[in-house]
């Protein structure tokens, strides 16, 4: 399973902390796809994250502007 999927798919579940971990790992691997880092953004909001959150929005933003 390509890692941005298992990201989302552990986001689906409600597993966050992995969900951030495999997330984390997929803009690590991918740092100009948009789709990871929006996924990054709205885990770490969901996880209390909020300038992580912000950060990992402006980069997803960023991307698909160009």
């Amino acid at each position: 399973m390509e890692v941005l999927q298992k990201a989302r798919a552990l986001y689906e579940k409600g597993e966050m902390h992995d969900a951030l971990e495999v997330a984390q790992v997929a803009c690590e691997r991918q740092p100009k796809d948009a789709e990871a880092w929006w996924l990054l953004g709205c885990i770490s909001r969901y996880t209390d994250m909020p300038a992580a959150s912000d950060d990992a929005f402006r980069r997803a933003a960023s991307l698909s502007r160009k």
